[in-house]
C-alpha cells in the first residue's frame, strides 16, 4: 500500500509539473492584433454577460457557452467584457476546416478586451498548449479560472464542441 501511495505520489507531482513546463513552451505572438477576427455565437454576444446571476443571454447556446461565462466571471467584477476569437492567417484553413491537424505554432488566441488578457492556443506536435498573457507579452502564471488545467479540461471535456484544442466554429 505504502509503494503504491508513493507511486500515485509521483505521477501526481509529474502531471502537475508537466502542465506548468506545458504552458511554458507557448510562446507569445507578438503579431496577434493583425489576425483575422472570426465571429463567432460566443464573439457575436459583443460582451460576455455580467455575472450577477444575469446569464440569460446564454441559456439557450450549448453549455460549453455557460460554462465560458461561468469560468470567466472570476476575471473582473461584472465580467470579462467583449471577447474576440483571433485566428493566425497561417492557419485560417485549418481552423476553417475544422479536423484538429493545426499547424505547429500559435494559432488561437481569446482575447478579453476590459482586462487586456490573451488566452493563447499553440501546437506542437500535433497537441494543444495553453498559455495566458497580458497584451503587451507578459507570461500570467495563474490558477483558478486561468490555470492551464482550467484550459485543458474545457478544451478537452467538451469533445462535441473542441477540436485538438479548437473550440467553437465560425458563424
Amino acid at each position: 500500500m505504502k509503494k503504491l501511495l508513493l507511486l500515485l505520489a509521483s505521477v501526481v507531482t509529474i502531471v502537475f509539473s508537466s502542465a506548468s513546463v506545458y504552458a511554458e513552451d507557448v510562446p507569445f505572438p507578438a503579431d496577434w492584433a493583425k489576425w483575422n477576427k472570426m465571429k463567432t455565437k460566443l464573439s457575436a454576444l459583443n460582451a460576455l454577460p455580467s455575472c450577477d446571476g444575469e446569464n440569460a443571454a446564454v441559456s439557450q447556446f450549448p453549455q460549453i457557452y455557460q460554462k465560458v461565462v461561468e469560468t470567466y466571471c472570476g476575471l473582473k467584477a461584472n465580467g470579462p467584457g467583449r471577447v474576440d476569437i483571433l485566428v493566425n492567417p497561417a492557419a485560417q484553413k485549418n481552423y476553417d476546416a475544422r479536423d484538429g491537424k493545426m499547424p505547429e505554432g500559435v494559432n488561437m488566441v481569446l482575447r478579453f478586451d476590459a482586462v487586456k488578457l490573451l488566452l493563447v492556443t499553440a501546437h506542437k506536435g500535433g497537441k494543444p498548449m495553453y498559455a495566458v498573457f497580458t497584451e503587451a507579452g507578459e507570461r500570467v502564471v495563474t490558477k483558478g479560472p486561468l490555470s492551464v488545467d482550467t484550459c485543458e479540461n474545457c478544451h478537452t471535456g467538451y469533445q462535441a464542441f473542441c477540436v485538438n484544442g479548437q473550440c467553437g466554429r465560425r458563424q
